[in-house]
């Protein structure tokens, strides 16, 4: 079970996972399948997790979850250094459940600029 003072944090990485999701308009059911199970595999029970999900989704078709980069600066700075690495496998897990492509590339980009760590890999 996750400490209620570590919430959150997951809600920030839930909206990192929407954002990648929708980084090609195609979205589908391995891509938001795997966002789960990343989300769970962090700690959290199914239900929280899809509630996070569901949440980062109604925040983004309202424009509320902020651009790519302040999002992701929000996580890097949420999560310590060394729990980067996983959440950027996270990423390209769902990235690659979807059609790849240059849009997918350039989001895994911005990706790596916040959450890769050459001492940590």
């Amino acid at each position: 079970m996750v400490p209620l003072s570590e919430l959150g944090k997951y809600k920030k990485l839930a909206e990192l996972f929407v954002l990648a999701m929708k980084a090609d308009p195609s979205i589908n059911v391995a891509q938001n399948n795997t966002a789960l199970n990343s989300l769970m595999d962090c700690g959290l029970n199914e239900r929280q997790a899809e509630s996070f999900l569901n949440t980062a989704f109604d925040k983004n078709s309202r424009g509320a979850i902020r651009p790519s980069d302040e999002t992701l600066r929000g996580v890097a700075d949420s999560f310590r250094p060394r729990e980067h690495g996983f959440i950027l496998e996270q990423v390209m897990l769902i990235l690659e459940a979807g059609n790849v492509n240059e849009a997918i590339q350039e989001f895994f980009d911005v990706c790596t600029k916040y959450l890769y760590h050459e001492e940590f890999q």
